[in-house]
Protein backbone atom coordinates (compact mmCIF):
# COMPACT_ATOMS: atom_id res chain seq x y z
CA UNK A 1 0.00 0.00 0.00
CA UNK A 2 1.72 3.25 -1.13
CA UNK A 3 1.07 6.74 0.99
CA UNK A 4 -1.38 8.13 -1.19
CA UNK A 5 -3.63 4.85 -0.68
CA UNK A 6 -3.05 5.47 2.95
CA UNK A 7 -4.25 8.91 2.52
CA UNK A 8 -7.20 8.03 0.29
CA UNK A 9 -8.45 5.08 2.72
CA UNK A 10 -8.00 7.65 5.17
CA UNK A 11 -10.73 10.12 3.46
CA UNK A 12 -13.25 7.60 3.12
CA UNK A 13 -13.47 7.89 6.86
CA UNK A 14 -13.74 11.43 6.91
CA UNK A 15 -16.76 10.85 4.12
CA UNK A 16 -18.32 8.43 6.56
CA UNK A 17 -18.37 11.18 9.37
CA UNK A 18 -19.24 13.53 6.95
CA UNK A 19 -22.11 12.05 6.04
CA UNK A 20 -23.50 11.87 9.65
CA UNK A 21 -22.46 15.45 9.70
CA UNK A 22 -24.79 16.10 6.49
CA UNK A 23 -27.13 14.41 8.89
CA UNK A 24 -27.10 16.80 11.79
CA UNK A 25 -27.04 19.49 9.12
CA UNK A 26 -30.34 18.48 7.99
CA UNK A 27 -31.86 18.01 11.37
CA UNK A 28 -30.66 21.58 12.17
CA UNK A 29 -32.29 23.26 8.97
CA UNK A 30 -35.81 21.33 8.68
CA UNK A 31 -36.76 21.08 12.22
CA UNK A 32 -33.90 23.70 14.36
CA UNK A 33 -32.95 20.98 16.34
CA UNK A 34 -29.60 20.47 17.64
CA UNK A 35 -27.86 17.45 18.82
CA UNK A 36 -25.31 19.13 20.43
CA UNK A 37 -23.36 16.49 21.96
CA UNK A 38 -23.16 14.81 18.18
CA UNK A 39 -22.15 18.34 16.89
CA UNK A 40 -19.53 17.86 19.67
CA UNK A 41 -18.58 14.39 18.44
CA UNK A 42 -18.29 15.22 14.98
CA UNK A 43 -15.91 18.40 15.96
CA UNK A 44 -13.76 16.56 17.73
CA UNK A 45 -13.18 14.02 15.01
CA UNK A 46 -12.27 16.89 12.83
CA UNK A 47 -10.23 18.14 14.89
CA UNK A 48 -8.28 15.21 16.24
CA UNK A 49 -8.61 12.61 13.22
CA UNK A 50 -9.32 14.59 9.50
CA UNK A 51 -6.62 17.27 11.22
CA UNK A 52 -4.76 16.02 13.69
CA UNK A 53 -3.81 12.81 11.83
CA UNK A 54 -4.28 13.01 8.24
CA UNK A 55 -3.51 16.52 7.65
CA UNK A 56 -0.51 16.35 9.46
CA UNK A 57 0.48 13.59 7.23
CA UNK A 58 -0.06 15.59 4.44
CA UNK A 59 1.35 19.08 5.14
CA UNK A 60 4.43 17.31 7.47
CA UNK A 61 5.23 14.44 5.36
CA UNK A 62 3.50 14.13 2.02
CA UNK A 63 3.46 17.80 0.57
CA UNK A 64 7.26 18.80 1.45
CA UNK A 65 8.76 15.94 -0.66
CA UNK A 66 6.16 16.81 -3.30
CA UNK A 67 8.00 20.75 -3.05
CA UNK A 68 11.50 18.63 -2.97
CA UNK A 69 10.19 16.84 -6.51
CA UNK A 70 9.20 20.21 -8.03
CA UNK A 71 6.07 21.20 -6.74
CA UNK A 72 5.43 24.82 -5.71
CA UNK A 73 4.64 25.10 -1.92
CA UNK A 74 2.99 28.56 -1.95
CA UNK A 75 0.52 28.19 -5.36
CA UNK A 76 -0.52 24.98 -7.86
CA UNK A 77 -1.91 21.78 -5.90
CA UNK A 78 0.01 22.24 -2.88
CA UNK A 79 -0.73 25.52 -2.35
CA UNK A 80 -4.25 25.02 -2.42
CA UNK A 81 -4.65 22.02 -0.43
CA UNK A 82 -2.76 24.17 2.96
CA UNK A 83 -4.98 26.91 2.03
CA UNK A 84 -7.91 24.76 2.18
CA UNK A 85 -6.63 22.55 5.17
CA UNK A 86 -6.42 26.06 7.10
CA UNK A 87 -10.07 26.95 5.54
CA UNK A 88 -11.16 23.84 7.55
CA UNK A 89 -9.75 24.57 10.24
CA UNK A 90 -11.39 28.43 11.03
CA UNK A 91 -14.57 26.21 10.23
CA UNK A 92 -14.12 24.18 13.10
CA UNK A 93 -13.05 26.42 15.06
CA UNK A 94 -16.51 28.96 14.65
CA UNK A 95 -18.21 25.59 15.53
CA UNK A 96 -16.33 24.81 18.62
CA UNK A 97 -16.43 28.07 20.15
CA UNK A 98 -20.67 28.41 19.48
CA UNK A 99 -21.15 24.50 21.09
CA UNK A 100 -18.51 24.77 23.95
CA UNK A 101 -19.86 28.10 25.74
CA UNK A 102 -23.34 25.54 26.62
CA UNK A 103 -26.16 23.43 25.46
CA UNK A 104 -28.86 25.94 24.95
CA UNK A 105 -27.96 27.65 21.47
CA UNK A 106 -29.43 31.11 20.74
CA UNK A 107 -31.16 31.33 16.87
CA UNK A 108 -27.93 33.09 16.10
CA UNK A 109 -26.29 30.85 17.06
CA UNK A 110 -27.92 27.91 15.09
CA UNK A 111 -27.24 29.85 12.72
CA UNK A 112 -23.69 30.37 12.74
CA UNK A 113 -23.11 26.76 13.65
CA UNK A 114 -25.32 25.40 10.51
CA UNK A 115 -23.45 27.68 8.23
CA UNK A 116 -20.16 26.57 9.31
CA UNK A 117 -21.15 22.90 9.39
CA UNK A 118 -22.66 23.49 5.70
CA UNK A 119 -19.09 25.40 4.68
CA UNK A 120 -17.14 22.55 6.06
CA UNK A 121 -19.05 19.89 4.67
CA UNK A 122 -18.68 21.27 1.25
CA UNK A 123 -15.16 22.15 1.32
CA UNK A 124 -13.95 19.43 2.57
CA UNK A 125 -15.89 16.49 0.08
CA UNK A 126 -14.26 19.05 -2.42
CA UNK A 127 -10.60 19.32 -1.17
CA UNK A 128 -10.93 15.52 -1.03
CA UNK A 129 -12.27 15.14 -4.46
CA UNK A 130 -9.30 16.86 -5.70
CA UNK A 131 -6.54 15.22 -3.53
CA UNK A 132 -8.32 11.80 -4.43
CA UNK A 133 -8.58 12.53 -8.18
CA UNK A 134 -6.08 15.19 -9.12
CA UNK A 135 -3.19 15.67 -6.26
CA UNK A 136 -2.34 12.17 -5.17
CA UNK A 137 -2.08 11.19 -9.04
CA UNK A 138 0.23 14.04 -9.33
CA UNK A 139 2.10 12.64 -6.59
CA UNK A 140 2.09 9.01 -7.54
CA UNK A 141 3.61 9.90 -10.67
CA UNK A 142 6.29 11.86 -9.59
CA UNK A 143 6.97 10.24 -6.03
CA UNK A 144 9.45 7.18 -6.96
CA UNK A 145 8.57 3.81 -5.25
CA UNK A 146 11.52 4.37 -2.38
CA UNK A 147 10.23 7.49 -1.54
CA UNK A 148 6.30 6.28 -0.94
CA UNK A 149 7.47 3.38 1.15
CA UNK A 150 9.67 6.24 3.14
CA UNK A 151 6.34 8.06 3.45
CA UNK A 152 4.66 4.90 4.71
CA UNK A 153 7.29 4.16 7.32
CA UNK A 154 6.82 8.06 8.24
CA UNK A 155 2.88 7.78 8.50
CA UNK A 156 3.32 4.50 10.72
CA UNK A 157 5.80 6.99 12.86
CA UNK A 158 2.94 9.48 13.09
CA UNK A 159 0.75 6.93 14.12
CA UNK A 160 2.16 5.35 16.77
CA UNK A 161 4.02 8.53 18.31
CA UNK A 162 2.01 11.80 17.46
CA UNK A 163 -1.53 10.33 17.29
CA UNK A 164 -1.28 7.46 19.96
CA UNK A 165 -1.75 3.61 19.82
CA UNK A 166 -5.77 2.99 19.23
CA UNK A 167 -6.43 6.57 18.39
CA UNK A 168 -7.02 5.71 14.94
CA UNK A 169 -8.94 2.83 15.63
CA UNK A 170 -11.11 4.67 17.84
CA UNK A 171 -11.92 7.27 15.52
CA UNK A 172 -12.60 4.98 12.68
CA UNK A 173 -15.55 3.92 15.45
CA UNK A 174 -16.73 7.38 16.27
CA UNK A 175 -16.84 8.27 11.92
CA UNK A 176 -19.24 4.95 11.61
CA UNK A 177 -21.23 6.17 14.52
CA UNK A 178 -21.99 9.32 12.95
CA UNK A 179 -22.85 8.30 9.89
CA UNK A 180 -25.12 5.54 11.44
CA UNK A 181 -26.97 8.03 13.49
Amino acid sequence: MSATDILRHEHQVVMLALSGAEKLLHDIELNGKVNIERIRKFIDFSRHFTDGCHHIKEEKLLFPKMIDNGFDGDSGPVGVMLYEHQEGRKFIKNMFEIVSVNDDLEKSDIEKLSSNLRGYITLLRNHIYKENEILFNMADNVLRPEIQEELVQSFNKVETEEVGEGVHERFHQIAHELAES
